[in-house]
């Protein structure tokens, strides 16, 4: 991947080019119309935050051959671009300050998944029952609500918090 940035807000450039070669390795364990094992595991060097690695695992099992249970996690990272992803914001003429160098965003995902299928009439019904989450153990915050008159983005660390909690309490 070869990303090239060059961005200027205000007073700021947000220049920067990104060369993140990797490898990709991936494993495949199947007992056929019952179970499915993939394992994955990517290697990647970022020219700005170094060598990281992203492993992920998919489980397919056929409980009964109308009744499927798939199961993922793995982890997951990216660079964030804080003015491109939040251009509604400079129509608000609220300044963008940033209170220190960026970090890259890093979380682990995970969930779980129920199929069941069932015949009306020759035709397929599939009924869907699933659970998905994601808990980040470093995020670029764009915060709103710290000053009137700017925009604070700062990296946030520490103990996982699951998107779905970041989100409920943008809205309170």
């Amino acid at each position: 991947m070869l990303d090239s940035y060059d961005e200027n807000l205000n007073d700021s450039a947000f220049t920067r080019t990104e060369h993140v070669p990797g490898a990709f390795f991936e494993y495949s364990w199947v007992i056929p119309d019952k179970f499915t094992l993939l394992a994955a595991m990517r290697a990647d060097y970022n020219s700005i935050y170094g060598f990281f690695v992203t492993p992920r695992i998919h489980l397919k099992y056929d409980i009964t051959k109308k009744l499927i249970m798939r199961a993922s996690a793995g982890r997951g990272t990216r660079t964030a671009n804080p003015v491109a992803e939040n251009l509604s914001l400079l129509t608000t003429s609220r300044h963008f300050i940033f209170m220190e160098t960026l970090k890259m965003e890093q979380a682990w995902n995970y969930g779980i998944n129920l199929t069941q299928y069932i015949d009306i009439l020759g035709r397929e019904l599939a009924i869907n029952a699933e659970y998905y989450r994601t808990d980040f153990t470093s995020q670029v915050i764009i915060d709103k609500e710290q000053d009137i008159d700017h925009i604070m983005v700062y990296n946030w660390t520490g103990d996982p918090m699951p998107i779905l909690t970041r989100l409920n309490s943008n809205m309170n």
